[in-house]
């Protein structure tokens, strides 16, 4: 008879975190969710920028106090103290870290989890490149100096390839001419054309996200091969809506995507959605989202 598997808390005993986006929609649910269920966890970086006038400070004090840590506070309020404000920026060169944050990371981080992105679809390419491509390469390359690093989570999007009916769980090659994936990439003239041919009517991307998330995909990809002590791991969710279950039934805090068209339902003010009965809804609660993006690295370890 095998032995039971450990459970997933297990892999984050003792272990210290680097999130990026925890103050997104999945960012939150996601810190929320190893800091509720894996208690012994040593500690979570969490990289926060200013924004709207106010300082990376002030947002960390303002965020901790987020109603989606209430359980948290009910239940074991101090484990708040392990989380760990890293002030940065993933446009600013070398992510804006100061030095000694940075070093910190560099001797103590086990797990990253890349999670911000730009999601806005009617992004202009370099400003999508700039967040989705140039931001993943400056996570890359600040991993590659971490000495005790053991997993690399990446999320991406199951419309990463969007041409294909069915994904299969690889990376396509992706190509553009000029392009050295181990450098900050400022599009030329000749490239945007290229990347905007791509996108849109007559192109195989529906809009510069889904573009942008593939040439990071290609990135992961390529920097896998130097992070040999690592695993490398890509979560492709689909639309992410509101909670199944946790925080709390219905939680959310994005009227973005499908949480619209029942928010304003809900309301009355439509009244009618013209769809499509051969297609598919696509859509995942953002806490089974969560969830696999957190059993991922358990699964890496029991392998």
């Amino acid at each position: 008879m095998n032995p039971p598997l450990p459970k997933i808390c297990e892999s984050y005993r003792g272990k210290s975190v680097f999130i990026t986006g925890s103050t997104g929609f999945l960012g939150k649910v996601l810190l929320e969710k190893l800091l509720f269920s894996c208690p012994d966890i040593k500690k979570i970086y969490i990289l926060i920028r200013e924004k709207r006038g106010l300082s990376s400070k002030e947002r960390f004090d303002k965020f901790i106090s987020h109603e989606i840590f209430h359980r948290i506070r009910q239940k074991n309020p101090s484990i708040l103290e392990k989380l760990y404000l890293v002030e940065g920026d993933c446009l600013s060169d070398k992510l804006g870290i100061k030095e000694d944050d940075r070093q910190l990371l560099i001797s103590s981080v086990n797990v990253i989890f890349h999670v911000v992105a730009q999601v806005k679809f009617n992004q202009p390419v370099q400003s999508a490149v700039d967040f989705n491509v140039n931001g993943t390469l400056r996570i890359l390359n600040l991993a590659m100096e971490m000495s005790n690093l053991e997993h690399l989570v990446y999320i991406s999007t199951a419309y990463v390839n969007p041409w294909k009916p069915q994904v299969p769980e690889k990376v396509e090659p992706f190509s553009l001419i000029g392009w050295i994936p181990n450098e900050i990439l400022k599009l030329s003239e000749f490239q945007i054309k290229v990347l905007n041919d791509q996108v849109g009517n007559g192109g195989i991307y529906p809009n510069t996200y889904t573009l942008t998330k593939h040439m990071a995909e290609h990135l992961v990809v390529y920097f896998s091969k130097k992070l040999e002590k690592a695993h490398t791991i890509i979560v492709r969710p689909s639309i992410v809506t509101a909670a199944a279950y946790e925080p709390f039934v219905g939680w959310t805090d994005t009227f973005n995507g499908p949480a619209a068209i029942m928010v304003e339902t809900a309301r009355g003010t439509l009244k009618s959605v013209i769809g499509d009965g051969n297609k598919v809804a696509d859509i995942i609660p953002v806490d089974l989202v969560a969830n696999m993006i957190i059993a991922s690295v358990w699964h890496q370890t029991i392998e």
